[in-house]
């Protein structure tokens, strides 16, 4: 990521890169329906075997798969 092209300075004004509009964006970006939950291990583990998948943890997730397409090249 870089310094904003010219082309959108006029719309995003008080920013100079592009992350700082993606920061923007996820500092806005509504998760509040998120809830936590619990995701079997894997086959084979002993029953009940479970792990928490916060509502952090989901956000964080989002975040991380919105910078992976973000920054996937070709």
């Amino acid at each position: 990521m870089g310094k904003l092209k010219q082309e959108w300075a006029s719309t995003f004004p008080e920013y100079e890169t592009e992350e700082e509009v993606i920061e923007f964006i996820f500092e806005h970006l509504d998760t509040s329906d998120f809830e936590d939950s619990y995701v079997q291990m894997a086959f084979g583990n002993e029953p009940n075997t479970y792990i928490k998948y916060s509502k952090e943890d989901k956000r964080e997730a989002l975040c991380d798969f919105m910078m992976s397409l973000i920054n996937k090249e070709g």
